[in-house]
């Protein structure tokens, strides 16, 4: 895993030291040069990522937006944990996770190994799922039309139809 050093920064890491350290984020932004503003906005990031990192994101790798919508689905943020939400669909961008869209689903299955083929999935489990329940579907139907044919063709009509014509034909 990453070093604090290596996942913040250098400023960012001493802006986040000075700030657990109790001091104001105008002195904060004193020390580093920049704006009371900037300081917060530069502690806040920092601060998530560690909180990311804590809880098994790296968020370099995985980026921080990604990994809040790991967070906020409530997934583990283990590569397992990610794969096995994509290919069960509770990861999926027609999902209702805030901020969770085309470009977090590559990035996240990117992090899980989930190939991709000119930006699309290959066929996840649940697309797999579907398939098969149409496939079963498809089935049933012909089973059905069988049945139909059979009992037409069993039919007193049809029996009279197919003697006159062969009686026809001689």
């Amino acid at each position: 895993m990453k070093t604090e050093l290596e996942l913040l920064g250098s400023k960012r890491l001493r802006a986040v030291t000075l700030r657990r350290g109790g001091m104001t984020y105008r002195e904060i932004g004193e020390k580093i040069g920049v704006g009371p503003q900037r300081a917060s906005q530069i502690v806040a990031i920092g601060e998530r990522r560690l909180r990311l990192r804590e809880a098994g994101v790296d968020a370099v790798e995985l980026g921080v937006r990604a990994g809040n919508c790991l967070n906020n689905a409530g997934i583990g943020s283990g590569r397992k944990d990610v794969r096995e939400a994509i290919d069960s669909g509770v990861l999926h961008p027609s999902k209702s996770i805030r901020n969770y869209g085309w470009k977090t689903h590559e990035i996240c299955c990117e992090y899980a190994g989930i190939p991709l083929r000119r930006g699309k999935l290959f066929p996840s489990l649940v697309a797999l799922a579907r398939a098969m329940e149409r496939l079963e579907r498809l089935k049933a139907e012909v089973v059905r039309l069988e049945e139909n044919i059979e009992a037409i063709s069993q039919s007193p009509v049809i029996d009279k139809a197919i003697t006159q014509s062969g009686k026809e034909e001689l």
